[in-house]
Parts: C-alpha cells; structure tokens; sequence
C-alpha cells in the first residue's frame, strides 16, 4: 500500500491541480501492476481481513464484509473508467493480469 501511496500521491492527494504541467494518464503495467490491476484495492483488502483474524470480533466482520463491498463497487467503477479511457489497451491488459489475487488467472473461454 505504501509503494502504491507513493508512487500516486499526487494524483490520490489532489495536489496535481497546482502543477502547471499537466500530464497525460498512462496505463500502468509495471510493478505492482503486473501482478494485479488494482494493488492499492488488494492492499487495502489484504489489510482489513487481517485485523479481522487478529481481532475476531463481530463488529470488525461487520466493517470487513462493508469495506469489501465499498471497494468492489469501487473497483467495478474504475474498471469501466477505464475501459472508456484506454479502450482496446485496457481491455487486453484486464485479460491477461487479474484484479486483486496474483497468479490468479482466468481460463480462456472457448
């Protein structure tokens, strides 16, 4: 999460409206980005679930099982952003790297 934090501040933070220079959005596929789409969202996943069998209480499966679905809605809006945003590029990289668990691919349809 740290490495994704740094390496997006400006752009999570909002700070970038202040740049004069203005860049052009690239698709990443390197780094963390070769392994999953969405490294941040896997992070911020991996981290909730972890508190949860740390501290197995109701209430902490109760904000797991709320941040997951928040972040699913998420993802599933960024997925389309993108799509529309990079079109045909994007579509064969959602193909061939999967969204949140590494290594984790899908089988080609027949």
């Amino acid at each position: 999460m740290l490495s994704c934090i740094k390496k997006y501040f400006l752009n999570l933070s909002g700070v970038d409206v202040f740049m004069k220079e203005k860049r052009k959005p690239v698709l990443e596929r390197t780094g963390l980005h070769g392994y999953v789409r969405h490294p941040l969202y896997a992070g911020t996943l991996l981290f909730i679930w972890a508190i949860f069998l740390l501290f197995p209480l109701f209430n902490n499966l109760i904000a797991c099982v709320i941040i997951s679905l928040y972040t699913w809605i998420g993802i599933r809006m960024e997925e389309r952003k993108l799509l529309l945003e990079f079109g045909e590029d994007y579509k064969r990289y959602a193909d061939s790297i999967p969204m949140l668990i590494p290594f984790l691919r899908r089988r080609a349809t027949q």
